[in-house]
C-alpha cells in the first residue's frame, strides 16, 4: 500500500516541464518499483499549452515541477490577468 505523501504532486496539481514551458494538469499518477534504485513516479498529464500536438502524455516525476510564470504565459486558461493564475 502506497502512502499518499510519497508522491511529489497531487492529482489536479498544475505542473510544467523542468526545461521548457508545458502547462499541464496532473490527471493520474502511479508509482513504479524497479528492482534496483529508488521508486519511479509516473504522471499522466494533460497539456494546456496554446500549441501542443500531444495533449495527453505520461511523464516521469523527475521532469516535472510546479507551474511557473513562463508556463502560465502559454496556457490556454491565461486570460492576461494574474487573478486566473493557479496557486
Amino acid at each position: 500500500m502506497l502512502n499518499e505523501d510519497t508522491f511529489k504532486f497531487e492529482i489536479g496539481a498544475w505542473v510544467t516541464h523542468v526545461d521548457h514551458p508545458m502547462p499541464s494538469l496532473v490527471m493520474e499518477r502511479q508509482m513504479g518499483r524497479p528492482k534496483r534504485g529508488d521508486p519511479i513516479e509516473v504522471y499522466g498529464v494533460r497539456s494546456f499549452a496554446f500549441e501542443d500536438q500531444n495533449r495527453d502524455r505520461l511523464m516521469l516525476g523527475q521532469f516535472l515541477k510546479p507551474i511557473d510564470r513562463a508556463a502560465w504565459d502559454v496556457c490556454l486558461f491565461n486570460t492576461g490577468s494574474d487573478v486566473d493564475e493557479p496557486a
